[in-house]
């Protein structure tokens, strides 16, 4: 069938492009899902930028959510008319798979980023021109108006959500969340919190302690207009971090905590020097929670002989740490209540804005841009 799809056929293009494509039949293992609304995500970027090994000639997007038209014969949770929110593929027969621990799949990286269908299938899409397209990053590449995308990224969700709204559940908002939620996982009302990054992963993370009544809340970024939203979210302390060194970062945040250090830490930064202040400025027994990379090579030395002294748990993080067939409508459910605002941190952009969309994320003009193709 043919749809339109946002391609990119050459790693370090500005953005996707737009064009009609061809898109293939669904294998056994996939459904045929028409998109209604996708977020962009910061890994997204990195992927069109060549960061991950992501082949060129591919459709990005992994944050999508629409409406079931075709499922193969393999595909039995879900059915043509269900609302779904996509989310990563996983091999759901690995140990971690089988324990319940699917964000660590062990074939996590190579269903993320490789781009492969069925091994008979390794194409998703031809262009009119007769270019040939990957599909499948992440198990979706909802940057499309119609996607095939693998049974173990679909997620039935409620007939009365909001796709509009919740779309981006899938990766960024489900990661920051779970973050807190299921890796940390702390009792409520136990301790204080720290997140580092307010982008959208960071903020996620805030509104889950937010809900867990974690205080203090701080919230360091080097954006004064984030760290207004991260208030109005919940933080109680925030530090912009803008031309400071780390370790004038960790004292800022001690001092929020009377010098005891923060019990629960989250880092959706990635960048190494912030990291360090995030492992510094924690309690002793604290546990420091890493979810934010650009990739292979984005490394932080943080000291072995500081973590043995001072009992430190560090933690990494991968897509939230929970099951999304599980933790996607749990999410559904606090929005619904008023307890995980999400629509505080999107900005809605129609198709035919793409560029612009992808350009207002990179420019940090918007937090988690939502592209509408209905």
């Amino acid at each position: 069938m043919k749809t339109e799809a946002w391609t990119v056929r050459a790693h370090g293009q500005a953005a996707p492009e737009r064009e009609t494509v061809n898109l293939e039949e669904p294998s056994d293992n996939e459904a045929l899902v028409r998109i209604v609304a996708t977020g962009i995500c910061g890994t997204d970027v990195h992927a069109l930028h060549g960061a991950f090994p992501t082949p060129a000639g591919v459709i990005l997007g992994h944050e999508g959510g629409g409406v079931v038209e075709a499922v193969g014969k393999n595909v039995t949770h879900v059915k043509r008319g269900d609302k779904v929110i996509c989310s990563f593929r996983y091999c759901e027969v690995c140990g971690p798979c089988k324990r319940g621990k699917v964000s660590w799949c062990e074939s996590n990286v190579n269903f993320y980023f490789s781009c492969e269908r069925d091994a008979e299938q390794a194409h998703a899409a031809t262009a009119e021109d007769g270019f040939k397209l990957s599909g499948g990053f992440f198990g979706q590449s909802s940057f499309a108006r119609y996607a095939l995308v693998h049974r173990s990224s679909l997620n039935k969700v409620p007939d009365d959500t909001d796709l509009h709204v919740h779309a981006a559940i899938g990766c960024g908002i489900m990661t920051g969340a779970g973050a807190v939620l299921n890796v940390l996982n702390p009792e409520p009302a136990s301790g204080s919190f720290a997140v580092y990054g307010a982008g959208g992963v960071g903020l996620s993370a805030l509104m889950a302690a937010k809900h867990l009544k974690l205080s203090p809340i701080i919230a360091v970024d080097v954006d004064d207009s984030r760290l207004a939203l991260a208030k109005e979210l919940g933080a109680t302390v925030t530090v912009n971090s803008a031309g400071k060194e780390p370790e004038q970062i960790t004292a800022a945040v001690r001092e929020a905590t009377g010098g005891l250090g923060v019990e629960y830490t989250v880092d959706s930064s990635g960048v190494p020097p912030v990291i360090r202040a995030a492992f510094d400025s924690a309690a002793t027994l604290g546990t420091v929670v890493i979810v934010g990379t650009a990739g292979p090579g984005s490394d932080a030395s943080l000291g072995t002989f500081s973590t043995v002294v001072r009992g430190l748990q560090v933690k990494g993080c991968c897509m939230g740490g929970g099951v999304p067939s599980e933790f996607i409508p749990r999410l559904i459910s606090l929005s619904k209540q008023g307890e995980f605002p999400i629509a505080k941190i999107l900005t809605i952009f129609s198709g035919a804005d793409f560029a612009g969309a992808l350009t207002a994320m990179k420019g940090g003009k918007v937090i988690k841009p939502i592209v509408l193709f209905d």
